[in-house]
């Protein structure tokens, strides 16, 4: 029987399917369209009010299939067409449409939506169709050709788009009323007053006139001051933690280009730094220090990673001014250079570092402890593995040798499970594909900061507060050096796989920031009615108040924080009534319904009320 490739019918066909590019794009096409008719669907009845995750069943029912099934034979055949049309160099477009039509449908999704749960199960869908349309790529030649200042620059403007939107939407946050004196009013208190006399005190962190810089030893503030007194508001404090939070792109794009990455490979990382929830979402858990800590560290990895010496001390300088703990990420990175330089002189560096930086940690927690809050901190983090209250952190190392099995079931509870899943998917688990332990040094501060101190101080083990910032910058830089060592087919692909995962959870999570800048800018006139209420009150005066309220007035010298505690325990009486010229108080709030028959007892008048959400009590002496 003649063979059928030697058959002339079967060659033309055989050349024709292969100029629309099939079969082996089919599957491509299909993927497209279907992606991509389900996204527009959901951009349709979204305006209907209808989601597919909180209205499934109408959703469901809203949905014609046949009219959906033709939409995506359309699709296909329109890509079919395009393929044809296109130069064999530019026949890469199916694999880019592939990708680009499932983030476009993950967008639309997940906006906004703030699911957990949904953005794994997304993820992990994503994850597949893109490491399939990866497999389909002919070339990256097109991409890797390119100059490396092209995707430098790519993604320096993502990097400002998303400083931009964190800094918006986190004023937008502030203005809605959602921020706190602690932990925000403290902080725009102490830069006032550093920008007054360089002391940092504050009133409402302690109770009392305290300067920060007994509970935390924060010098890195005095670098700043200078621009506070320039701009001495509390927006200034939101615009620098969004850039500092951002800032690490730039040292982080010059470890990629030394490292040789190229093309989608160098953006696809670029990209998930600028995307990583957990950069972006300790930014709306209002001000902290240790928003500083991405881009200082970045930079000191990219120092010793490039054996820049006096760049790697003075950034190391840098970071241990951050804070108290700050230190031992400076002493993971230099034992981590000491063990990754082998055959280095200049790996002893590395040690010195981490030597001097141990002997600054050590002498600043004594510090702390002796003249300041140091032992109520470590307290609070580390409470479950302290024998008595008074325990120091080396009892607490001592604990935990003592037993080890308690400190491996701390790695992993039910807590911080969830809070896991969210550092380490967006990462793919890169931070553990390694053989060399010693590069392990770098997960100690993400392990002791958040796993260990999280199963005890729930703060620690979630994406929305400030411990995450430093971990994960190390995180970031684990995922980039083991990626570095992977085969060359790996390494081109494993970096778009990084970027649409944390694409997926930025979408999934912290998209929903959006919403305070819609909100805030929908009701612009009522919170500004509230400001200018609040701002009315004398500069002179003691003010005590809810603590949303009062961190709108720590640009004041004495501001405290006015709740339960200033009541007796049956809330029959005020404590102090005369330690306050002013309160102000949300009306209906539960401090409010106890507290306002009682200020009224002790003479206390309404001096002014905004709407029905905000009133302020004037004590009857103050003139």
């Amino acid at each position: 029987m003649k063979n059928l490739k030697d058959n002339p019918v079967v060659e033309k066909v055989r050349k024709a399917f292969d100029v629309c590019g099939l079969p082996q794009m089919l599957l491509l096409r299909i993927f497209t369209a279907f992606f991509t008719v389900s996204g527009v669907m959901i951009m349709v009845l979204d305006k209907q009010g209808i989601e597919p995750l909180s209205n499934p069943k109408d959703y469901m029912g809203e949905v014609n299939f046949t009219i959906m099934l033709l939409y995506c034979i359309g699709v296909v055949f329109a890509l079919t067409l395009l393929y044809m049309g296109l130069p064999k160099k530019f026949r890469i477009i199916d694999p880019i449409c592939t990708i680009a039509s499932v983030l476009f449908f993950d967008w639309k999704l997940l906006y906004m939506q703030n699911n957990v749960y949904a953005t794994v199960g997304t993820a992990l869908v994503t994850l597949v169709i893109v490491a399939y349309a990866l497999g389909k790529f002919k070339t990256h030649g097109f991409f890797e050709n390119r100059k490396w200042w092209v995707y430098g620059i790519a993604a320096l403007v993502a990097t400002l788009a998303m400083t931009a939107y964190i800094a918006v939407c986190s004023i937008c946050h502030h203005y809605m009323f959602m921020t706190g004196a602690v932990d925000f009013g403290l902080f725009v208190q102490s830069f006032h007053s550093l920008a007054d006399n360089l002391t940092a005190v504050n009133s409402c962190e302690r109770d009392m006139l305290m300067s920060h810089f007994n509970i935390h030893s924060s010098y890195i503030f005095y670098l700043f001051v200078p621009i506070f007194k320039i701009f001495p508001c509390a927006e200034t404090l939101l615009v620098l933690q969004a850039i500092f939070a951002m800032g690490g792109i730039v040292p982080l794009m010059l470890i990629l280009k030394n490292r040789n990455f190229k093309g989608l490979s160098m953006l696809g990382l670029g990209l998930a730094y600028v995307l990583s929830i957990c950069l972006i979402a300790p930014c709306f858990y209002d001000f902290h220090e240790n928003a500083f800590l991405p881009t200082l560290l970045m930079w000191t990895l990219w120092a010793m990673d490039s054996k820049k010496t006096i760049p790697f001390y003075a950034f190391s300088v840098l970071v241990c001014l951050v804070k108290e703990d700050a230190p031992l990420f400076v002493i993971c990175i230099g034992l981590y250079a000491f063990f990754e330089n082998k055959g280095d002189k200049k790996r002893f560096h590395g040690l010195v570092v981490a030597f001097l930086s141990a002997v600054y940690m050590l002498f600043i927690t004594s510090w702390l402890t002796k003249h300041g809050d140091g032992q109520n901190m470590t307290y609070w983090r580390f409470g479950h593995l302290m024998l008595e209250r008074e325990q120091g952190m080396v009892d607490v190392l001592v604990n935990s040798l003592k037993n080890p099995g308690y400190l491996f079931s701390t790695l992993c509870t039910e807590a911080t499970l969830p809070f896991l899943v969210q550092v380490m998917l967006p990462l793919l688990f890169m931070p553990f594909f390694t053989k060399k332990i010693h590069r392990f040094l770098l997960m100690v501060p993400f392990v002791v900061t958040n796993l260990v101190v999280g199963a005890y101080y729930q703060y620690a083990g979630q994406i929305g507060y400030q411990y995450i910032f430093g971990p994960v910058t190390l995180l970031i830089f684990m995922s980039v050096i083991n990626i570095d060592d992977m085969s060359e087919g790996v390494r081109r692909n494993i970096p778009i796989l990084v970027f649409a995962s944390s694409f997926v959870f930025f979408a999934g999570i912290e998209s929903y920031n959006t919403f305070y800048y819609e909100y805030y800018t929908e009701n612009k006139d009522y919170y500004v009615r509230s400001e200018e209420t609040l701002q009315s009150i004398p500069e002179n005066a003691v003010i005590g108040g809810d603590s949303v309220l009062i961190s709108h007035l720590c640009d004041r010298k004495e501001v405290y924080i006015f709740d339960k505690n200033d009541m007796n325990a049956d809330r029959t009486a005020i404590l102090e009534p005369d330690r306050y010229d002013f309160i102000v108080l949300r009306i209906n709030s539960e401090v409010y319904n106890s507290a306002a028959p009682l200020l009224e007892q002790e003479g206390y008048t309404l001096w002014k009320q905004a709407g029905s959400h905000l009133a302020i009590y004037k004590h009857p002496n103050y003139r």
